[in-house]
């Protein structure tokens, strides 16, 4: 979509794809051992939640105390696979679940689902209780990513993202929801550089830079936006797409450091590629 508001069916697309792509290897698969009752009903993502640790390979799980919070609020690689388990089960529940902590590292956890109140879904929540719930999700983005947790960052970004939508959605749009959406849209574009993947990057500045309806009026976003961009073409060899990212850059801020040292990477990369291309002929005119 080329709107910021973009269809909540292909948001849901694309953040599977995200998922999948940079969190594979912290996915958790689940072997139940133990269920008793007959009901059938799983935790929302923003339900609450009491369950207790039985066993664990990780040290990440040394408390097996009973514990009640409500998922997706707690930032951390713990808390990540603790909602992925408990969103795969239903109430008084005995699974063991295994995950790799790190890449190659694999690890099992058990955990019983004590109980479980059922929170509204985004569509169901007041328009106040939606921008409450985006603004606590940014904040944990946040908070991720200061602790370079840049996957997870995007992962609670996302989420927000799609809380905002579906409050843009409803409510009517306003200067002030406009302004948060961009905000996290740049912010997953960040985190999306950090983890090196163009093609994340260039969704979302898309989304922003090609929304007339909603133009970026911040200065400062409109630089972030369009450098993130400029650097995603470099990745991905589009350089005169590059450059004129670039320059739009420089048009605005003149002494944008990163910009600057941008367009020499890039530079750099053109004369490699033309000293590559050069030599491939030479060799087809040496054999012809």
């Amino acid at each position: 979509s080329s709107g910021i508001f973009a269809a909540y069916g292909e948001f849901q697309t694309y953040q599977h794809y995200f998922i999948q792509i940079n969190l594979s290897s912290r996915m958790v698969k689940k072997e139940l051992v133990e269920k008793v009752g007959s009901s059938l009903m799983r935790p929302n993502p923003f339900s609450e939640v009491t369950f207790a640790i039985e066993d664990s390979t990780c040290p990440l799980f040394v408390d097996n105390s009973k514990t009640t919070y409500r998922l997706s609020h707690k930032a951390g690689l713990k808390w990540y696979i603790t909602d992925q388990c408990l969103l795969r089960m239903c109430e008084s529940e005995t699974a063991v679940f295994s995950f790799e902590s790190t890449p190659g590292e694999a690890h099992t956890l058990t955990i019983t689902l004590l109980s479980f109140t059922q929170a509204a879904e985004v569509w169901e929540m007041t328009v106040v209780e939606q921008h409450s719930l985006a603004m606590e999700l940014k904040a944990l983005g946040t908070e991720l990513f200061r602790a370079k947790e840049f996957s997870l960052a995007a992962e609670k970004y996302g989420t927000a993202l799609k809380v905002l939508i579906s409050d843009g959605c409803r409510a009517g749009v306003q200067d002030a929801h406009v302004e948060k959406v961009q905000s996290v849209r740049s912010n997953l574009a960040l985190c999306f550089q950090k983890i090196r993947s163009p093609d994340g990057i260039l969704h979302h500045c898309n989304s922003l830079l090609t929304d007339t309806k909603h133009p970026l009026v911040d200065t400062a976003l409109l630089v972030k936006v369009l450098y993130r961009r400029a650097w995603a073409w470099c990745e991905i060899n589009e350089f005169e797409k590059c450059r004129g990212d670039v320059e739009a850059v420089l048009e605005l801020d003149g002494g944008n450091c990163e910009a600057l040292k941008l367009r020499t990477v890039m530079e750099g990369k053109v004369k490699d590629n033309n000293r590559e291309m050069s030599s491939k002929l030479r060799g087809l005119f040496r054999s012809s």
